[in-house]
């Protein structure tokens, strides 16, 4: 048994746009699809797995909107993180979770 899953991110866009690019992975044999508006739609389209940060995602995702895509500033105190209280908090629930990390290597350290 294998721990490693393919997976596609769908784009920021409309319902009939995303739909075209998601039956598309679907038939290249995809199943997990990272989204965080449409999870009722994607389960219409086919048997997959949703990654979000939706209560009902199959897997739980913590970053969008936080420290994980800079939205919040990352502490230097990792008890402060607002992600990571999540993280905790859905794992506590009984919940798969993932992160979601920009690494950005234009800033400098």
């Amino acid at each position: 048994m294998s721990n490693k899953f393919a997976w596609i991110m769908s784009p920021k866009a409309s319902w009939d746009d995303k739909k075209e690019l998601i039956t598309t992975a679907l038939e290249s044999g995809i199943d997990y699809v990272l989204d965080t508006e449409d999870s009722e739609n994607i389960r219409k389209v086919g048997n997959f797995k949703i990654i979000s940060d939706e209560e009902d995602a199959d897997i739980y995702l913590v970053g969008i909107d936080g420290e994980g895509d800079g939205t919040l500033e990352l502490n230097d105190n990792l008890n402060e993180s607002a992600d990571l209280a999540k993280a905790t908090e859905a794992k506590k629930d009984g919940k798969t979770v993932c992160a979601y990390i920009v690494i950005d290597l234009r800033q400098s350290c």
